[in-house]
């Protein structure tokens, strides 16, 4: 992947931190690599203003970011909501992208209306609540969960409501057949946030695709199973 950039993008209520394995693996590899914070995210203080928060909109900040950057060509990886952003990418500017990484994620990403409900009283008590039933594996360590937690704190209660609200109405499904980027698709065999039916979707519709299965993960391999997850992204920059 000679002079593309490898650029990870975290999910709803996520930040650079999420990658922090993945990031410090690949840049001690010698691989060109860089993590975003979305606005209103980790270090990113300012937001966009809830109404404007869609998938579309956080692509157009990535490819500004990108672009003050001078990066012309990269592979995008993306988790979750960030995954979502890395479909629109290949998309909007397919020129752009050498690659994607689909982690954990889905040409659409309903959201169960009872989350959306708590997640307007409390976001981080949301959180703990669903992605600590539904999200990681029974032999995730508990500091996973907590690692979530300290993110989500990062963020407000209206960017966390605008991020899902962005994901319950992303639809690309009718559209994947225009993907001609070399793809990845990734997810944890215990994932039931974004199940394992939706990453097949993606590998049986997107032409140039490959589907793996991380065993023992849930909705977040990149610190469940950081090493494998490592391993499967370094074999398919390999291939390009």
């Amino acid at each position: 992947m000679a002079g593309a950039k490898l650029v990870f993008v975290h999910g709803a209520c996520g930040s650079t931190e999420m990658w922090r394995n993945q990031l410090s693996y690949f840049l001690s590899k010698g691989v060109d690599a860089v993590a975003i914070d979305l606005p209103g995210h980790g270090d990113r203080r300012e937001s966009l203003p809830p109404s404007s928060v869609t998938i579309e909109s956080y692509t157009r900040y990535l490819d500004g970011f990108l672009s003050l950057m001078s990066v012309s060509e990269a592979v995008i990886c993306g988790h979750s909501m960030g995954g979502g952003i890395a479909l629109q990418y290949a998309l909007m500017y397919p020129e752009k992208t050498r690659g994607l990484v689909l982690v954990c994620t889905g040409a659409t990403m309903w959201v169960n209306p009872e989350f959306m409900e708590e997640l307007r009283r409390d976001h981080v008590e949301a959180l703990r609540k669903f992605v600590g039933r539904y999200g990681l594996s029974k032999s995730s360590p508990p500091q996973v969960l907590e690692q979530i937690l300290r993110q989500a704190r990062r963020c407000s209660r209206e960017v966390a409501v605008a991020d899902f609200q962005a994901c319950h109405v992303f639809d690309v499904r009718e559209r994947l057949s225009e993907i001609r980027a070399p793809t990845l698709v990734v997810v944890g065999e215990k994932d039931k946030l974004t199940p394992i039916k939706l990453s097949r979707f993606l590998h049986e519709n997107i032409l140039n695709s490959e589907l793996v299965v991380i065993k023992n993960a849930g909705h977040f391999p990149m610190l469940e199973s950081p090493d494998e997850l490592n391993k499967v992204i370094e074999r398919f920059l390999a291939k390009l």
